[in-house]
């Protein structure tokens, strides 16, 4: 007798997800704050975005996240 098992395979998750990303900037908009969880959404965007092979190679990939964590911080009320 062979019993059989069923393998349900995962989709792969995106590391942001528009919904929960828009959800999060009516929440911070609502508080007039920005919330952690979008402070860590944001966060993990620019760690993301550094790791495009065509700025892997760079030096100074930590002052680009940083300062691209800066403006987002700074300009994240405008985002309408």
């Amino acid at each position: 007798m062979t019993e059989t098992k069923t393998v349900t395979v995962k989709k792969k998750k995106n590391y942001i997800n528009n919904a929960d990303l828009l959800k999060e900037l009516e929440i911070s908009h609502k508080q007039d704050r920005l919330t952690e969880e979008l402070g860590k959404m944001l966060l993990l965007l620019c760690q993301r975005y550094v790791q495009i092979p065509r700025f892997a190679k760079y030096t100074y990939t930590d002052d680009m996240r940083g300062f691209a964590l800066m403006t987002l911080c700074k300009v994240w009320r405008g985002f309408d």
